[in-house]
């Protein structure tokens, strides 16, 4: 199982209290930070990269830190996609689905997927954000780009999300 739909299954298995960690964790994998190695003339379109990953991070951070995690998770849905139906009549959980452009994303899949079907994915969480967030790695995971070379989620963010007991105890801030 790849990384990003690991992950995927811990927000699928969070509760509300752990929301926020696992938008963060979520931000973190699909969005990996630029490499440090910057150098002015020798790499001008790293300063763009890093800008644009610096815009996003802060503000998806800032939407979890003030407690809007719905629009945090709405800055994690990949361009192109849409969000298609939600769902809550699941007792105390919520399905949340996307779907994606009309178009065939990966080559060599020409007997699955005929040019103009939709791609859909969904996820089911105990929260709204945490179903979107979920949807989204999802979908994120199956983009051609879903693993960037020399990118990896960290285990301690797959592995921090659990159930959010160490939030309801006072051990997650």
């Amino acid at each position: 199982m790849s990384d990003l739909l690991e992950l995927a299954a811990r927000c699928e298995a969070a509760t509300r209290l752990g929301e926020a960690s696992a938008i963060l964790a979520a931000h973190d994998a699909m969005f990996p930070e630029p490499p440090s190695n910057y150098q002015p003339r020798a790499t001008p379109s790293f300063s763009v990269e890093w800008s644009e990953w610096s815009k996003r991070m802060c503000a998806v951070r800032n939407f979890v830190q003030v407690g809007a995690h719905i629009d945090a998770a709405m800055m994690l849905v990949p361009d192109g996609w849409r969000s298609y139906s939600t769902d809550m009549s699941i007792q105390g959980r919520t399905r949340w689905m996307l779907v994606g452009p009309k178009t065939k994303w990966i080559e060599g899949l020409d007997g699955l997927l005929e040019a103009g079907d939709d791609w859909y994915q969904q996820a089911v969480a105990a929260t709204p954000p945490l179903a979107l967030t979920a949807a989204c790695l999802r979908a994120r995971n199956t983009l051609p780009t879903a693993a960037p070379a020399g990118s990896s989620s960290s285990p301690a963010s797959l592995h921090s999300l659990g159930t959010g007991a160490a939030e309801a105890t006072g051990g997650g801030k």
